[in-house]
């Protein structure tokens, strides 16, 4: 019994290092994906900005006119899914950090990513985060159902129906994301900013389209990055990681 014990543990020891290097292995995109000069971490947290509790007002009563307004949105959302932004709209379902400054490369005129643009994808990424602090409380709060879980329906990405089925409606983190990227970036290039605000704009937009959002939930969203970045530029760390990552655009303007 002692030996078969001491056997047990021989080699619940050897195998302590292996799994240690399979952890490394499996936690290293997340360690990675910020590359040199990124962080993985808001630049606030949401007691620290100004709360939504108190200045957006609660999403419309199914009832109310304001609902209706909410339901015939959706309605020709789902006629402009044949078009254009219904194509995009499926692309722009995809929230993560790299899929959105690919999707902003384009309107800023240069690539943005991990290894071509690391400071600016650090301010992204740190912005992002603040601005997804800053609507959860609202989001608790409410937990307003989606237009296609309420209405038994069908998205254009339907990959991301279930995950986001128990996740607030109100307000969008993907519109106050794609929206505060859209003023940091132009802030950054001011020459390209009417192409970036139309983008940030046709990401809010697009969550309609898609049958993830009801449109009160996207305007609250263009609300709340307003309020995160009025709230950011008086933090040392964002002008900080803003300072860098306009010295980085320069720089590469003048290659």
């Amino acid at each position: 019994m002692r030996k078969s014990t001491f056997s047990v543990w021989a080699v619940l020891l050897l195998a302590v290092p292996f799994v240690a290097v399979g952890l490394l292995f499996l936690t290293a995109p997340f360690f990675l994906m910020n590359g040199p000069g990124g962080r993985d971490e808001a630049f606030l947290e949401t007691d620290e900005l100004p709360s939504a509790l108190v200045y957006l007002p609660p999403p419309p009563d199914w009832e109310s006119e304001d609902f209706q307004h909410d339901l015939a949105r959706h309605e020709r959302g789902k006629v402009l899914r044949a078009g254009p932004l219904g194509e995009k709209a499926a692309i722009y379902a995809d929230y993560t950090l790299d899929n959105l400054c690919s999707v902003f490369s384009a309107p800023f005129g240069r690539e943005i990513s991990a290894t071509a643009t690391p400071e600016l994808y650090a301010l992204l990424d740190g912005t992002t985060r603040t601005v997804a602090n800053a609507g959860r409380p609202a989001k608790r709060q409410y937990m307003r159902e989606r237009p296609y879980a309420r209405l038994g329906e069908h998205t254009v990405a339907p990959q991301f129906e279930e995950v986001l089925r128990t996740n607030g409606s109100y307000p969008s983190g993907h519109a106050s994301g794609g929206w505060i990227a859209a003023l940091v970036l132009a802030e950054v290039n001011p020459d390209a900013a009417e192409a970036l605000i139309v983008r940030g704009l046709e990401i809010g937009d697009s969550r309609v389209v898609a049958g993830y959002h009801w449109q009160s939930d996207v305007d609250a969203a263009r609300i709340v990055a307003a309020a995160t970045l009025a709230r950011l530029h008086a933090n040392p760390d964002f002008l900080e990681r803003m300072r860098r990552a306009k010295k980085e655009f320069a720089r590469g303007s003048a290659r």
